[in-house]
């Protein structure tokens, strides 16, 4: 009887275990499995990249902007393929050397366009200033504002709509508080563009950019509204040297901006610009334009025309290659019009 009982007991003590050892192997080999992805997810993601999103009953107005696989050197010409119909619009952004990620950019994605045929879209990018939080909270609730508000509103008159939008975005702006439920001392600047039936509507507040490409050129649409605005119309008036506008250490100070607590000085066009297939729409934050020239930003554009999301990424993508001191967020939405479909 005793060896029968030892049996029995130890029996049942061996299935135990063995049930215990079982489960534990199952939980060890769920967790390699678990940090293994969670290694490939961190090492494919683009930590200076960023997502932005905004929800409206057209649907997820997304842009993905994680990094794109290279297909060619940046300065050689992509392949020649014809342009496909519709819109696209490629989003980047990119932190540089600084600590913090301040640009915001919102724009439809490709569903969402699919879905209105291509009759109608819009991009907003906004570089914010004040510090880690106030810089990011106010460039996105102004991106997300904007975006939200004209798929919202389905607004009929958009030079109208922009100039209520933002007095709204700067009385916003002006009244974001910290963890604290302090006003911050914040600000953003902000250029969106608007297509509708192949017509572009633009506003600019801030020293963010609006180009249009066409044809291998690349003209701005936007004037800078920093102190040196102010230089060179004293430069025109003869009261001061164009060396002295060009060294004076308060040019690229901001005049106008959304936060700024009073009426802004606006950009938009009141005449719609009817655009030609194969035109782009440029959307930048400084970080670019003030990293590579315009000749730089347009044969980068130009070669990888053919892909919205590539030569947004090339760009953005070039800058931080420039591997410039001081390197600024650079944000990029690039607008591909080639007609209806």
């Amino acid at each position: 009887m005793m060896k029968a009982d030892w049996f029995e007991n130890n029996f049942e003590f061996s299935v135990i275990f063995t049930a215990l050892a079982a489960v534990s192997l199952l939980f060890l080999i769920a967790f390699i499995i678990e940090a293994v992805m969670l290694f490939v997810r961190n090492r494919d993601r683009k930590v200076n990249n960023t997502r932005e999103y905004g929800r409206d009953k057209m649907g997820n107005g997304y842009m993905q902007t994680d990094a794109l696989t290279n297909q060619a050197e940046v300065g050689k010409s992509a392949v020649e393929v014809s342009l496909p119909a519709g819109i696209q619009i490629g989003i980047s952004s990119k932190k540089g050397t600084r600590k913090y990620q301040q640009d915001s950019i919102v724009a439809m994605d490709s569903k969402t366009l699919n879905d209105l045929n291509s009759k109608k879209c819009i991009a907003v990018l906004c570089d914010g200033m004040g510090g880690m939080e106030g810089g990011e909270l106010a460039s996105a609730a102004t991106a997300k504002t904007l975006y939200l508000d004209y798929c919202q509103m389905n607004p009929q008159n958009i030079p109208s709509f922009f100039v209520n939008e933002v007095k709204k975005l700067d009385d916003i702006v002006c009244n974001l508080r910290d963890s604290n439920n302090r006003v911050m001392d914040s600000g953003s600047t902000l250029v969106c563009a608007v297509i509708e039936d192949g017509l572009l509507y633009w506003v600019s507040v801030g020293d963010s950019r609006i180009y249009i490409l066409r044809n291998n050129e690349m003209v701005q649409i936007t004037t800078d509204h920093n102190y040196y605005s102010v230089l060179k119309n004293r430069v025109k008036q003869g009261l001061i040297s164009q060396a002295d506008a060009e060294n004076d250490p308060r040019k690229e100070a901001l005049i106008s901006y959304i936060g700024i607590g009073k009426d802004s000085e606006i950009g938009f066009n009141e005449k719609a610009i009817r655009l030609e297939n194969g035109d782009m729409i440029l959307l930048c934050s400084d970080g670019l334009f003030k990293t590579l020239s315009e000749a730089e930003i347009a044969s980068i554009a130009f070669n990888y025309r053919n892909n919205a999301e590539i030569a947004a990424e090339k760009l953005t993508e070039a800058a931080i290659l420039k591997k410039r001191k001081g390197q600024d967020n650079t944000s990029v939405a690039l607008i591909l019009f080639n007609g209806k479909p």
